[in-house]
């Protein structure tokens, strides 16, 4: 029979678990945390393994956790493997998950590459108890370690709707916790000099009731990076260090045996959930609990995000002793004692927090002065530039001031409305009104004193209170050279690298008006023959490219424009008579070049329709009297744009073009009706939606996946028929 129970996570001080002789199904509600007792033995397989190989493909539940058996219990540490996921795992949450590497001295050491996949429904539950203190460290990779000069990278996978309990006993008492190598995540409990990149965790529950680091996508992080990864709708508790990020990331470390220390620990980020640190907790932050000398760079802690604990709560770090750059916070922050938008301190060692803002309240539970918009610190520890706050700062007394006098401010700016005032004795601060934050006065104030070669700031014109950049314009791609017919007008194809900057204004403009002009968007228009420069500017760094610009006379047109009409006979078809290869037709929003005039055949150029969401390639398309076949989809057809979220494609197209979706990247359907593609374009889908599907008919998909393959689209964009 089934047994429930439920009970409020009670603290204790504790540092080992060990398993529980039972399979429990959990589930995390807020701190409670509701229990189901049933017997359950995994299946586990390991046939997929052989000594001597260097790389391994898995495929199945049974072999994930046939890798966890092989690193626990067989040794296998993978040091110079790469293990592959093939696809999804959709887990059985009913029976708990052991997780790959127990301790730091047994854990996978190789390369996991998830290949853009996701494992779904994991289920970890462990117990803590006085008489077993054998060590496991909780995570679906309990530990990954990089030994010697080795690379143990954990890349390319999402964990999503997990649920991570750590929890003890009721009779547990065990002290003196080792919390620099324990941890406790959804992805990696405990990582030494390993690196993360392009992972996330999404809807997923982390507890932990052990006085041990806790954090959604890594528990400790002692050496390596974290990079472009993610934390959605995702719930950490915990007592000690914790954060949606994670935990603790240290580069600090034993100096003979330490880690491995980059430049940005942490960069490329987004957060967004819970974090909530229960009764005497020490260390809560939105993106990382405590920071060892780590620097961190373009992190966003996102809003509809609360970051609760006793003390030491920030939007950024909780106890932050590395520097951090290009961050926001949107989060509401809720503390007791040290308390701020960004982060909290109370060592001694001089750190910079430069280029970040916070927009979230900032609410002490208690009465208390330890409290700021962006920084809290007993000693004079950080130097904050050119950042600003627009949150509230408040405890159960009222408000409090922004900025308290123990920390530096250079180039500083906070909303003087609000009658919030900094501490006397601070320097470096300038409040402004509502009115010039959206205007551009806060902007140029801020790129007046930033220090950098490029602008650092914007003025959001959709949110004008907003006006960070956290992606700078790097470069602009554009055509060196455009031929445009006189009298006629061409698109001016311009990108920005990179693809997620923040502002992709571009701002044209012309050397020679009179020979072409530029719209808005960059539509040339030939007005006489001659030469022309146009310039391309990008309007959050000023970086620019020139390409010129050719107007010639229109080709195969008459010599005589006075030439006489053609005979009567042909009058009564003018379609037919003037059509010739390279004809351009259009019919109701969409255009098509003639490619065979006797075959009868077009080339679908594109739309002009700006806001059209779905396009429709027709099989056929009918000008004047004459039906056309239309065979093939044009070089660039939709390149770079954003509005199309779905694309049919016609039974008698062959051939798709350079480019051709090029830059699409709210695209997430193409349905293929035809069955004689024979060729498909560089680049053709590069830069569509990452979650994409191409439908194609079911006899042509083994077919399709090799016309298809290698075309630009990222690997998580699937084939299906």
């Amino acid at each position: 029979m089934r047994k429930f129970y439920s009970r409020i996570l009670a603290v204790c001080m504790a540092g080992t678990m060990a398993l529980t002789p039972f399979t429990p199904v959990g589930t995390l509600i807020g701190n409670t945390i509701t229990i189901e007792a049933k017997a359950a033995e995994a299946s586990v397989d390991t046939s997929w393994y052989e000594d001597g190989q260097t790389e391994f493909t898995i495929s199945t539940e049974a072999q994930l956790r046939g890798l966890a058996e092989l690193v626990n219990k067989q040794n296998k540490l993978f040091s110079g493997c790469t293990v592959k996921l093939a696809n999804d795992i959709v887990m059985d949450d009913s029976e708990s998950f052991t997780p790959i590497g127990l301790n730091r001295n047994r854990g996978f050491g190789g390369i996991f590459d998830g290949q853009n996949h996701t494992i779904k429904n994991m289920f970890i539950y462990n117990e803590i108890h006085n008489e077993n203190l054998t060590g496991l460290y909780v995570g679906l990779f309990g530990s990954a370690i990089g030994k010697n000069s080795t690379t143990t990278t954990i890349k390319n996978l999402t964990v999503e709707n997990a649920t991570v309990i750590e929890k003890c006993d009721e009779s547990t008492t065990i002290k003196n916790v080792n919390q620099s190598t324990q941890g406790t995540a959804a992805l990696v409990g405990y990582g030494k000099n390993i690196y993360i990149e392009n992972c996330s965790v999404k809807d997923s529950n982390v507890s932990n009731d052990v006085l041990r680091t806790t954090g959604g996508l890594v528990g400790n992080l002692n050496g390596g990076s974290i990079s472009e990864c993610k934390v959605i709708n995702t719930k950490v508790n915990g007592i000690l260090s914790e954060g949606l990020l994670s935990g603790v990331i240290d580069t600090v470390g034993n100096p003979k045996t330490g880690p491995i220390v980059v430049d940005n620990a942490v960069k490329d980020v987004y957060v967004q959930g819970n974090v909530k640190g229960q009764d005497g907790s020490k260390f809560t932050g939105g993106l990382v609990g405590n920071s060892v000398d780590s620097n961190i760079s373009n992190a966003i802690v996102g809003k509809d995000s609360i970051i609760e604990g006793d003390s030491n709560v920030a939007g950024i770090v909780g106890e932050n002793r590395g520097d951090i750059k290009n961050c926001f916070n949107s989060a509401k922050i809720v503390g007791k004692e040290y308390v701020a938008g960004i982060a909290t301190g109370i060592g001694t060692e001089l750190v910079k927090i430069e280029n970040c803002y916070n927009l979230g309240e900032v609410d002490a539970k208690d009465n208390t002065d330890k409290m700021g918009a962006l920084t809290y610190a007993d000693n004079k520890i950080f130097n904050v530039a050119n950042s600003y706050n627009l949150g509230t700062v408040k405890d159960l007394s009222g408000d409090k001031a922004q900025f308290n006098a123990n920390d530096t401010y250079t180039n500083v700016a906070y909303n003087s409305e609000n009658g919030i005032a900094a501490a006397e004795g601070t320097t470096g601060i300038t409040g402004y009104t509502a009115a010039q934050f959206k205007d551009r006065t806060v902007v140029d104030a801020l790129n007046a004193n930033d220090g950098v070669e490029e602008t650092v700031w914007y003025q959001n014109t959709e949110n004008p209170d907003l006006a960070f950049n956290m992606t700078v314009t790097s470069d602009i791609t554009v055509p060196g050279t455009l031929n445009v017919t006189l009298g006629k007008t061409m698109k001016l194809q311009a990108s920005i690298t990179p693809e997620d900057a923040t502002n992709k204004t571009l701002v044209y403009t012309s050397s020679d008006d009179t020979i072409a002009s530029v719209k808005e968007d960059g539509t040339v228009s030939g007005l006489k023959l001659g030469i022309a420069d146009i310039t391309v500017k990008a309007m959050d760094t000023g970086k620019e490219k020139n390409v010129k610009v050719t107007v010639k006379e229109a080709e195969n047109e008459p010599a005589n424009p006075a030439k006489p009409s053609q005979p009567t006979t042909q009058k009564k078809n003018p379609t037919v008579a003037a059509v010739k290869k390279g004809t351009k037709l259009t019919t109701g929003t969409n255009t098509f070049v003639v490619t065979n005039v006797k075959a009868k055949t077009v080339s679908y150029k594109g739309t002009k329709n700006k806001k059209a969401a779905k396009i429709t390639i027709p099989a056929t398309v009918k000008s004047g009297n004459q039906v056309y076949k239309v065979t093939a989809i044009a070089d660039n057809a939709f390149k770079n744009n954003k509005k199309i979220k779905t694309v049919v494609v016609g039974k008698n197209v062959r051939t798709i073009g350079k480019k051709a979706f090029y830059g699409c990247k709210n695209l997430k359907k193409i349905t293929v009706q035809s069955s004689i593609i024979k060729k498909v374009g560089a680049k053709a889908f590069k830069g569509i939606n990452k979650k994409a599907v191409i439908k194609v008919p079911s006899k042509k998909y083994k077919a399709y996946k090799k016309v298809f393959k290698g075309k630009g689209q990222a690997k998580t964009v699937t084939i299906k028929k």
